[in-house]
C-alpha cells in the first residue's frame, strides 16, 4: 500500500484541488434550501415580488457553482486515476 501512495504523489495537488472543488459544490448545494427559506418566509408570505427574483437568482447562481464544481472535480479525479494506474503499469 505505501508503494502505491508513493505512486500517487506525482498527483498530490491534484488530489488537494479536486477535494476543494468538492467541498465548494457541497457547500453551495447545503445552501439552496436555505435560499428556498428566503424565498417562502420573505417572499411568498409577505408578497414580495422582487425578493422572489432575487433569491431565484441566487439559487441558479448556486446551481451554476455546484454544476461547474462538480465538473471541475470529475475531470481532476479522472486525471488522477488515469495517472495513477499509468505509473502503477510502468512499475509492473
Amino acid at each position: 500500500m505505501i508503494k502505491v501512495f508513493k505512486k500517487m504523489s506525482k498527483y498530490g495537488w491534484l488530489y488537494g484541488v479536486s477535494i476543494i472543488f468538492i467541498f465548494i459544490q457541497s457547500m453551495a448545494d447545503l445552501s439552496l434550501p436555505k435560499k428556498m427559506q428566503v424565498i417562502i418566509d420573505e417572499g411568498i408570505t409577505k408578497g414580495n415580488d422582487s425578493m422572489i427574483w432575487e433569491a431565484g437568482f441566487q439559487m441558479l447562481l448556486f446551481a451554476a457553482i455546484v454544476s461547474v464544481s462538480a465538473i471541475v472535480a470529475s475531470l481532476l479525479a479522472a486525471v488522477c486515476g488515469s495517472g495513477l494506474a499509468k505509473n502503477l503499469r510502468r512499475g509492473i
